[in-house]
This record gives C-alpha cells, structure tokens and sequence, in this order.
C-alpha cells in the first residue's frame, strides 16, 4: 500500500463509445519509505480528479527504463516510476496546498475557457498550442502534422515562447526594468502550465538569459545561452538526454545557429532582384528568412525523426511557409480569448469562433499537404534510407 498525491488527472484509455472509459492517469508525488517521488499513476476511475488528492490504495510499482521509448518520455521529464491501482482505493482531499496544485489549478481553468470559447474542432488544436497538451489530438491528426511537418508548432517550444516574449516587450514599450522582472515571472508560469516539459524548459532558460543581458547591457550569445540551458537541464536530471523533446529541441536551435545565416544568404544570392519592386524585396527577405530557419533546423532534426519517427517529411518547408506567418494570430488570439472571459464571457465565445476560423484553415491545410503523394519518405525500407 502507498499513499499518492494527485496533482490532476485525465481520462486515458478510451472505449469504442464515446464517453466510455477505461480509467485516468494521474501524476503526482508518491510516499515510499518516508521518502517522496514523482510517480504517474493510472488509476480505475472513470471521472478525472483534480489536483489535491491524497489517494491510499495498493499499487504495483515499475521503474522508468530510459532503453525503452514510452519510458523514456517519462524519465526525461523527472518521472522514474509508474504505479497501478491493484485495489480499491480511498480518495481524501488533502488540506495542504501544494504550489503543483495551483498550477494544475489554473491549467484546469485554461483548459476549460479554451472548450467554452472555442468550437469542438479547434478546441484540441488550441489546447496544444497554448499548453502543449496534445491529449485531444486524435492519431490522424497527430499523424499528418508529422507527415506534414509541422509537428513542432503543437509542441509547445522556442516558436511559442519568442511570441510570449515579443508580446510581453510591445505590452511594457520595451522599458527593461519593466520588462525583465515580469518577463522573468512570465517565463516561469508558462513554464509550469507547459508541464516544465524538456522544449520549453530549454526555451524558456535562455529567455531568460536573453533578458538578463538586456537587464545588465550585455551581448546576448545564442550558442553560450543553449550551452547553459542544456547544461542546467543535465544537472536537474541527467537523464532528460533520453527524452525526444530535448533532443529535437536542441537539435533544431543548435542547426539553425550552425547554417541559418549561411543558408539565407545562398538563398538571397539566388533571389535576388536589385531592380525589383518594394514589395517584391520583402517578399524575396521573407521567403529567404522562413527557408533559411526551416532547412537549418531539419538538417539536424531530420535524421532524429527517421530514427524515432521512422519517416522524414518532404513537404515540410512548403508547410511552414504557408502555415507559421498564421501561428503567432492564433497564438495571440486564444491568449486574448482566456483574457476576455474574465471580463465578458459572450465576448469570449464570439471571438473565439473569430480565432477558430484560421486554425480550421491550417488543419484543413495540413490534412490537405500529408495527403499528397510523397509527402514524407518512411525509413523502414532500407531502400529509401539509402
């Protein structure tokens, strides 16, 4: 028998009807010993729990295997042990509040402003690309943002964080003594709501540097501040170098300061049009930039995904093109829509289905792109890995 506190809970299994469940998973702390460890759990319920529940019951105890790849998710983000419910378990809430408790708190209440405001089909969408909770994700669609390859943009990361960011410095006109300390408190609450997942922990550590160097007037280092990042990372726990996320976060922020300025300026030299038009020069920059940034980060990403993924997709530039210049709006907008229900629900509602209009079109586009003949290449043919 062991104790278990909950910090929130999910449905995890699915039945054949909708609404029939098998269970929920539920992570949180576990007593063993008098000493205490972050433990999932799966627990047989069929209603979720929420945070601040001590649960007691008889489980059956794994220890996380980095060598195998579920157990490397988890062992990658600080979760080195897995527990079953054997028996019948008594649930108690708890009087003590725990600060995981009022991040799953308020996690819980973005989740639910995000189904109130946004219609069925881009609730899922919106819930990934404000928290990187990709629980709703159905495989198809998971699957051709893989085929596609945009899978990034629903796995919450440096795109997401550079956002928050240029928002947080156009909100406070750039006064740093102003920005730093609320951008600092800013990254840390995005950090926690994102599960302090391994992308946005190593984001969010070198935004911070980032404004630390404009805080004390000092030249911000892209490669020293991911050197930093991964290092604290490492030190936390070493073994999040088992984990996916770290290893394509850093895969795709270390190519694009390796070949980004190299290749933009190849491209440029190629596009370029010395007589040509205003517009038409923008319009060449912005291509160049895009292509620059998303060839330099699948040069190293893109042999990780075979391996892990088993496919590569060639549509993934093209893909980019025509749906990141829309991810920063509908970032903004669902940030705006959990705003507007403090003060309007209605307005709320309305404006989300304003920002579910774009988020329909990516999907559509998406779906579209993975269908196309040859849009990714798979490596379980040694012929196509040759």
């Amino acid at each position: 028998a062991a104790f278990l506190y909950v910090f929130s809970s999910e449905w995890w299994l699915r039945g054949l009807d909708e609404g029939t469940f098998l269970g929920i998973s539920a992570p949180g702390i576990v007593e063993l010993d008098g000493k205490q460890y972050r433990v999932k759990a799966w627990l047989d319920r069929t209603e979720p729990l929420e945070s601040g529940f001590r649960i007691t019951a008889p489980f059956r105890f794994t220890m996380t295997a980095p060598k195998e790849d579920p157990a490397s998710y988890h062992s990658g983000n600080g979760i080195f042990l897995l527990a079953y419910q054997q028996e019948e378990a008594r649930i108690v809430k708890d009087k003590e509040v725990l600060w995981q408790d009022r991040v799953s708190a308020m996690r819980q209440w973005l989740k639910n402003v995000i189904h109130t405001c946004f219609p069925s089909d881009a609730d899922p969408f919106a819930r990934a690309l404000l928290m990187g909770d990709t629980s709703l994700i159905d495989y198809e669609t998971d699957t051709d943002f893989k085929v596609s390859g945009i899978r990034h943009v629903i796995a919450v990361s440096g795109l997401h964080v550079s956002i928050l960011i240029a928002l947080l410095s156009t909100v406070t006109f750039r006064r740093k003594y102003f920005t730093v300390p609320v951008g600092l408190g800013v990254l840390l609450i995005f950090a926690a709501l994102a599960g302090f997942s391994p992308s946005v922990t190593r984001s969010c550590l070198m935004s911070a540097l980032l404004l630390l160097a404009m805080l004390f007037n000092r030249e911000y280092d892209g490669a020293t501040a991911l050197s930093f990042a991964v290092l604290v990372m490492l030190i936390g726990n070493p073994l999040v170098i088992a984990s996916v996320s770290f290893q394509l976060s850093v895969a795709s922020v270390s190519g694009i300061y390796l070949f980004d300025s190299k290749i933009r300026v190849w491209l440029q030299s190629c596009f370029a049009d010395p007589k040509g038009k205003k517009w038409k020069q923008k319009g060449i920059s912005w291509f160049c930039a895009s292509a620059s940034i998303t060839l330099s980060a699948m040069i190293l990403t893109a042999p990780l995904c075979a391996y892990y993924f088993g496919m590569v997709s060639l549509l993934g530039i093209l893909t980019n093109l025509l749906v990141l210049w829309l991810i920063m709006p509908v970032f903004l907008g669902i940030l705006a829509a959990c705003a507007l229900s403090f003060v309007w629900s209605a307005g709320a509602v309305f404006w989300g289905k304003l920002v579910s209009l774009p988020v329909t079109g990516i999907l559509w586009l998406t779906r579209a792109l993975a269908r196309f003949p040859l849009a990714a290449v798979y490596t379980s043919s040694i012929y196509i890995v040759l």
